[in-house]
């Protein structure tokens, strides 16, 4: 009997970073989509862990330090208006983890192996620069 070796969750969450986009822009699912996340990671492996890990270390304690600001510092200002400014600043900061996560994605893949999806977001992004 082999045991396999204890790979971590974080390097499941590298090895199926692509996942998102495999799914939208490929139209894979289930199985095929894990499997082509894994092989496109191959490539940007150690780039989309410390991408990960740069976005973790800064917006996590700055997450933490707003919301103990709140709480601590300005009591006042702890109301559902400020919560969900916060939460939607926060989000367009953890947003850009996905934006980077595309642009490896589509360094990954060859132009040939785009989809026709990927070709046309491709022709119009080249086509809207002047």
């Amino acid at each position: 009997m082999t045991t396999q070796p204890n790979i971590g969750l974080p390097a499941l969450m590298v090895r199926y970073a692509f996942i998102n986009a495999v799914v939208v822009l490929e139209g894979a699912g289930g199985d095929s989509a894990r499997r082509r996340s894994a092989e496109l990671t191959r490539v940007f492996r150690w780039q989309t862990f410390v991408a990960g890990l740069l976005f973790f270390v800064t917006l996590v304690p700055v997450d933490f330090a707003i919301r103990v600001a709140y709480e601590q510092f300005f009591p006042a200002l702890n109301t559902m208006a400020t919560d969900v400014a916060a939460d939607c600043v926060l989000d367009m900061a953890y947003a850009t983890v996905q934006i980077v996560i595309l642009f490896y994605y589509w360094q990954a893949t060859e132009p040939a192996q785009r989809t026709p999806l990927c070709r046309s977001v491709t022709r119009l992004g080249a086509s809207s620069v002047p």
